[in-house]
């Protein structure tokens, strides 16, 4: 519970005093009148006018001119025992005077004050030892006036003595204990009463301090005070809806800025230079900074020295043109690649450089380098120098994007090699076409030749002609068969392409060279360029390429072959395919990292 301070209860305190006082003082005012009514009746008017006097005036000297508690307590009450001496005295005189000491023991309770409890009963103690001592003592001068006026003459024994003081000692325990009950009654009241009245105090408070949050407005200041739990609970969500919303901030400036730097990404993928500048513009325009660079890292020379090339520099909202290169590990940038980590620097020296505004130079006072880097591979560097220091956020956001800039570089740089690839490609392609047309050319001349040959001569003479037709020097393989399928002429390069050694009648069917042919349709392959499989004499089938030609001899149908051999160029195409297969799924890899 709220421990209440000693100020305000002693506050609480005299309040309770003071009202004691007035009921008090109204309570001796009836007792003056009561006074003066007893002196009329039993003619001692003097003697009651007299007491009613000094009851009041030991009343107002202790309201009007005492300022200390204890003491304006003790005469207070005092002025009561006064008024109630004489309020005895007049119609009794004074043997019973000394009950008056009671009255004011138990007045004193009304003030809960143990000091002058004690102090009122250390009095009561010295009367009666005082009286006693004189009793016991016929010889003192005072013994007729004390027996007579305060004991009775059958009273002065030990006996009593002894009660007597047993009876003031009972007062005594029974004015402390109710002087403590009502004390602690009291500030028990005290305590609740003012944490009522607190409570009250911070409800409003709280209310108030509720509403501004409602309101959203978290930098409202609210003074807590000792015992306001609810209070801090309210600073406690205040706070935590605070930076909530603070998070909250930071993450739209993270994934927003994300986003809008994907789709310069995804826009600008096919040019590394134009990506470069939009990029380090946005940046810079996106975190308020003052200027930037956009390194990439390269190879080159025979040795594949690296170098970090300048692409994109921005600075003071204007894109500038600089040429520089910087080897790795030179100065923070080339650090930075080294390291593989962001490098942060609100310490910049004055020659590192400048910016230039319309009120002169500018020195920036923030510098953060980061590295680009997907899987463990820097493939370029971000520089960003800014006027103010930068927050976390923003460095969290740097951080998070430098992974998507660095895989967008690497497909770009992956396209660009695919393109080299694919531009090679083409041109081996194209010249392999060239040949084939020109080859498929000389097998169209050769045929000519042959149907002209077969009008002017004989059948001996085309049979010669035949033979002559086949280029011995030629390396590819060049067969006739007749409609049967059957091969009865071929020069070496069919022999060596095939794997036959050369006999007198080789007796082999074009089916068991080239079995995907169909014998029984042949005329479908006229003066076509056909890729298929040829089958060697052990077994091992090798590309192919081959053109078919047909003519006519004495008759019969003759079906000349030329065969090229491109298991070669099929194995570089595959290699060039397979390295172009390979890099799109390194590029796909990449992308889903």
């Amino acid at each position: 519970m709220q421990k209440i301070s000693e100020e305000i209860i002693q506050k609480k305190l005299e309040e309770i005093h003071q009202n004691t006082d007035k009921l008090v003082g109204n309570v001796l005012y009836g007792l003056a009148g009561i006074l003066f009514i007893f002196g009329s009746i039993y003619t001692k008017p003097i003697l009651a006018l007299l007491g009613s006097l000094l009851v009041l005036l030991i009343y107002w000297i202790s309201i009007f001119y005492i300022t200390k508690r204890q003491i304006k307590n003790l005469l207070i009450c005092s002025s009561f025992a006064v008024g109630m001496i004489f309020l005895i005295a007049v119609p009794n005189g004074l043997t019973e005077v000394r009950y008056s000491f009671f009255i004011l023991i138990y007045m004193l309770v009304i003030y809960q004050d143990v000091k002058l409890i004690h102090f009122a009963i250390g009095i009561a103690y010295s009367f009666l030892i005082v009286n006693y001592s004189i009793a016991f003592d016929k010889q003192n001068p005072f013994y007729s006036f004390v027996v007579t006026h305060f004991l009775e003459k059958n009273a002065v024994t030990l006996e009593k003595f002894i009660i007597g003081l047993m009876v003031i000692l009972v007062a005594h325990l029974v004015a402390l204990f109710l002087t403590r009950l009502y004390k602690s009654r009291t500030y028990k009241q005290i305590y609740n009463a003012e944490f009522q009245q607190q409570q009250l105090l911070f409800l409003s408070k709280n209310q108030d301090f509720a509403d501004e949050i409602a309101a959203g407005k978290f930098e409202f200041v609210y003074q807590l005070e000792e015992g306001d739990v609810l209070g801090q609970s309210l600073v406690n969500m205040r706070d935590n809806l605070k930076n909530a919303a603070q998070r909250d901030i930071e993450d739209k400036f993270i994934t927003n800025g994300i986003s809008e730097l994907s789709e310069i990404l995804r826009k600008n993928s096919d040019n590394l230079e134009k990506l470069g500048g939009m990029l380090i513009s946005k940046i810079i325009n996106y975190l308020e900074a003052s200027q930037g660079t956009f390194y990439i890292v390269e190879k080159q020379g025979e040795n594949q020295d690296i170098l970090l090339r300048m692409v994109a520099c921005y600075a003071y909202n204007r894109k500038k043109f600089i040429n520089s290169t910087l080897a790795e590990g030179e100065g923070l940038v080339g650090q930075c690649y080294l390291e593989k980590k962001a490098i942060y620097h609100t310490q910049i020296a004055t020659d590192y450089f400048k910016i230039r505004s319309g009120l002169g130079e500018i020195l920036p006072t923030s510098l953060i380098i980061t590295p680009l880097m997907a899987s463990q591979n820097v493939v370029g560097v971000l520089e960003i120098a800014s006027l103010n220091p930068l927050k976390d956020y923003q460095k969290k956001f740097l951080d998070k994007v430098s992974e998507d800039i660095a895989i967008t570089l690497i497909s770009v740089k992956a396209n660009e090699e695919t393109k080299k690839l694919y531009e090679q490609s083409r041109i081996v392609t194209e010249e392999l076409q060239a040949r084939e047309e020109e080859m498929r050319q000389n097998v169209e001349e050769l045929a000519a030749t042959q149907e002209e040959m077969r009008k002017t001569q004989t059948h001996l003479e085309q049979t010669k002609l035949k033979s002559e037709a086949f280029i011995e020097g030629s390396s590819n393989a060049i067969i006739s068969f007749n409609d049967g399928g059957l091969i009865d002429e071929y020069n070496q390069s069919f022999l060596n392409m095939f794997g036959y050694e050369r006999e007198e009648k080789l007796k082999i069917n074009i089916v068991s060279i080239l079995p995907e042919i169909n014998i029984f349709d042949v005329n479908k392959y006229i003066k076509k360029g056909i890729y298929m499989q040829g089958k060697k004499q052990s077994g091992q089938f090798i590309d192919v390429r081959i053109y078919l030609n047909k003519t006519e001899i004495a008759g019969k149908d003759i079906y000349l072959v030329y065969i090229r051999d491109i298991s070669e160029e099929k194995r570089k195409e595959n290699e060039y395919i397979l390295k172009i297969n390979t890099l799109e799924k390194e590029i796909q890899q990449l992308k889903n990292v």
